[in-house]
């Protein structure tokens, strides 16, 4: 009878673990917002974003605009989503939005590494809602 009721505790005790212990990176979103410290860009990701700002960002502001301190008053606690949201809207500077969708992201990725955010072995995502999931909620 005790076992009956140890049973269903420990599935919801894996359930709750699972994210924390390397599950699936979608479970995320059925857990709430994963941090961005935990690795949610890619090197390979980071490199494109670095040529990218080299070719499109340079020309108007160089990368130290977002990094150290700045970064940190301006982002921490909002979602990878919201940083996408305003380089979108905002950059380049004489013609707002003209990038890919993923170049933005790839953008994003390079300022992450700029900031010591370590990469990951996946690709920071391009769809809103799993960028919202993202969130620059420590520096590190």
């Amino acid at each position: 009878m005790h076992m009956q009721r140890f049973l269903p505790l420990s599935v919801v005790s894996l359930l709750v673990a699972w994210p924390v212990a390397g599950g699936q990176s979608d479970s995320a979103v059925a857990f709430g917002p994963r941090s961005a410290v935990l690795g949610v860009y890619s090197a390979a990701q980071a490199e494109r974003g670095r040529i990218v700002h080299r070719e499109e960002c340079t020309g108007c502001h160089g990368a130290t605009a977002y990094i150290g301190e700045g970064f940190v008053a301006l982002w921490k606690g909002r979602s990878i989503f919201d940083i996408f949201d305003q380089l979108k809207t905002t950059m380049p500077d004489d013609n707002p939005g003209r990038l890919e969708r993923a170049q933005y992201v790839d953008v994003i990725a390079y300022i992450l590494s700029l900031n010591g955010f370590v990469a990951g072995a996946e690709e920071l995502p391009t769809e809103e809602g799993a960028m919202r999931d993202i969130v620059v909620d420590s520096i590190p």
